[in-house]
C-alpha cells in the first residue's frame, strides 16, 4: 500500500506482472490485508477512523466499519476461512470483527499495546509485537497467553513463516532482520542490510519481502540470510505496508469450529486449536449466555467532572458499567439534556447543556454521536 499515492498494488512476485488499484484520494490509508474469498482489500483510513472494503475485481471501495473516535489502529490481519478480520489497536489491545455479521469485540486488552499481528491460520493461533518489545502468542480467543520474547527491539512488524515454526522482525535502524523459534528458542540475525529501514515484512516459501521505507520498491532476501535485492521495477511508490496473499488458506482442515451455522454463536464465533472448539463473543453492550445468545444490557448514565452529583459531564455505558465513554457535543441541546436527567432520576425542567465541564481522558472513547431528542422520551 502506497500511502502517498494513495494507492494498492496487487502484484505476482514470480511474474512481476502487476494491478494497480487507485483509492479515493480525501482518504488517509494506513494497514490492510486482503481475503482471497471475495478478494476484497480491508483498509484503514486514519482521518476519519474507518475500516473500508475495496474489491479487487471492480476497485469499488466502500465502508465496512466505524471505529471510536482516536482509535489508533496498528495492523489488520484475516482469517479468510473463519471469516474473522483481526485489528490491533495500540491502547486498547486486539479486536475481532466477524466478516459474516459485522460484530466486533475485544479478544485481548489487559497489558496489551499491539503495534502488529499475525496469524497461524492453521493452529489459529494470535502473534503479536507489543509496545514494551516483546512477542507474545494466544489462542484466537486471547487464552493461553504467553511471551515467546522480550527486551527485544521490535517496532511495528513481525512475520510468520509458519512451515518451519520461525518469526522473523526487523530492528528497523539498525537495517538487520532477526529470527527466533516459535517457543523462544535458537534466536538468530540473518541478514545485515546497511542504511535499510525496515517498516514491514512477509514470508513466502525461502524469501522474505519487505518494504523499505526510503525506497521506492519492495525488497527481497532469502529467509536463511543474504544480500536483498529490488523486486519488480524502480518508482513504484512509498509502500507503508506489505501483505501476502492467503491463497493456501484452504488448507485449514473441517475441524474449525466456526463453519456450521456460525459455531452456534449469535455475534462472532473464534474457533481454537482443540477440534471443532470454539468462544463465543458478543458484541459490546450485550452479554455472552452459555447457548451462544447476546443479552442486551440497559443503557446507563452518569455525571462526572464536577464536585456534586447534580451536575457533571455525561457518561455513558453499554457493557454494564465494565467501560464509560461520552457523549459528542454536537447537536446536544435543552431536549437531550432533559431525557438524560430523567434517566438520572432528576428534574428535567432545570436541566441545563453546557460544555464548561473538563474532557474525558484520552482512554475513553465516544460511544455515542449525533444524539437527537425530542425532549419527552421516558427513561
Amino acid at each position: 500500500m502506497d500511502i502517498y499515492s494513495h494507492r494498492i498494488l496487487y502484484m505476482d512476485i514470480h511474474t512481476h506482472n502487476y494491478k494497480v488499484i487507485i483509492l479515493p484520494p480525501n482518504l488517509r490509508p494506513g494497514f490492510f490485508d486482503f481475503d482471497p474469498v471475495f478478494k476484497n482489500i480491508y483498509w484503514t483510513d486514519f482521518r476519519y477512523y474507518t475500516i473500508l472494503k475495496t474489491s479487487l475485481d471492480d476497485g469499488k471501495t466502500t465502508e465496512f466499519l466505524r471505529l471510536p473516535q482516536y482509535t489508533s489502529v496498528k495492523a489488520l490481519a484475516v482469517d479468510p476461512l473463519s471469516r474473522l478480520l483481526f485489528i490491533a489497536e495500540q491502547k486498547h489491545g486486539i479486536r475481532v470483527v466477524s466478516l459474516n455479521t459485522m460484530k466486533i469485540a475485544h479478544v485481548l486488552t489487559n497489558n496489551s499495546r499491539p503495534t502488529d499481528i499475525e496469524l497461524d491460520l492453521i493452529k489459529r493461533k494470535l502473534y503479536w509485537c507489543d509496545n514494551s518489545n516483546k512477542i507474545e502468542v494466544a489462542d484466537y480467543d486471547g487464552s493461553n497467553r504467553r511471551i515467546i520474547l522480550s527486551n527485544i527491539t521490535c517496532y511495528d512488524e513481525i512475520a510468520l513463516d509458519t512451515s518451519r515454526n520461525v518469526i522473523y522482525w526487523p530492528n528497523r535502524f539498525a537495517g538487520r532482520i532477526e529470527r527466533v523459534n516459535f517457543d523462544g528458542s535458537n534466536r538468530q540475525n540473518i541478514t545485515v542490510a546497511n542504511g535499510t529501514i525496515i517498516f514491514k515484512m512477509e514470508v513466502d516459501g525461502v524469501m522474505l519481502y519487505y518494504t523499505d521505507y526510503r525506497a521506492s520498491s519492495v525488497m527481497a532476501v532469502p529467509v536463511s540470510g543474504g544480500f536483498p535485492h529490488q523486486i519488480g521495477k524502480d518508482g513504484f511508490g512509498n509502500f507503508l505496508a506489505i501483505k501476502r496473499n492467503k491463497e493456501d488458506y484452504s488448507n485449514t482442515d473441517a475441524n474449525n469450529g466456526c463453519l456450521l451455522n456460525n459455531g452456534g454463536c449469535e455475534h462472532i464465533c473464534v474457533p481454537l486449536s482443540t477440534k471443532n472448539s470454539r468462544t463465543c463473543f458478543c458484541t459490546d453492550g450485550y452479554n455472552s449466555s452459555a447457548n451462544g445468545s447476546c443479552i442486551g444490557y440497559p443503557l446507563k448514565v452518569r455525571l462526572s467532572g464536577a464536585n456534586n452529583t447534580n451536575e457533571g459531564r455525561v457518561e455513558v455505558t453499554i457493557d454494564n458499567g465494565a467501560t464509560w465513554g461520552t457523549v459528542c457535543i454536537n447537536g446536544f441541546g435543552v431536549d437531550e439534556a432533559n431525557v438524560i436527567c430523567k434517566m438520572l432520576g432528576m428534574a428535567s425542567d432545570r436541566s441545563v447543556p453546557q460544555s464548561s465541564f473538563k474532557p474525558a481522558s484520552s482512554s475513553q472513547h465516544l460511544i455515542i454521536s449525533g444524539l437527537n431528542c425530542g425532549g419527552n422520551e421516558s427513561a
